[in-house]
């Protein structure tokens, strides 16, 4: 879902807030485990990874579906 309401401005540049649903649900067959839980790296899980890139855009708000 991304709002387009309000401009926020910052640098003299005009950004848009918005806000993000992940849909994170479902198993891994192959792996065993929930998707969320999987490793991305050898610091992250996949999740972790996504909504710091999220934060990293201000996102307003992130929303995690799962299951």
């Amino acid at each position: 879902m991304i709002n387009f309401g309000k401009n926020m401005k910052q640098n003299n540049k005009i950004e848009k807030e918005f806000s993000v649903i992940i849909l994170a649900a479902g198993k891994s067959s192959r792996m065993g485990l929930p998707k969320l839980s999987l490793r991305y790296n050898e610091n992250k899980i996949f999740i972790e990874h996504i909504v710091n890139k999220y934060e990293d855009f201000r996102c307003k708000e992130i929303i995690i579906v799962e299951n």
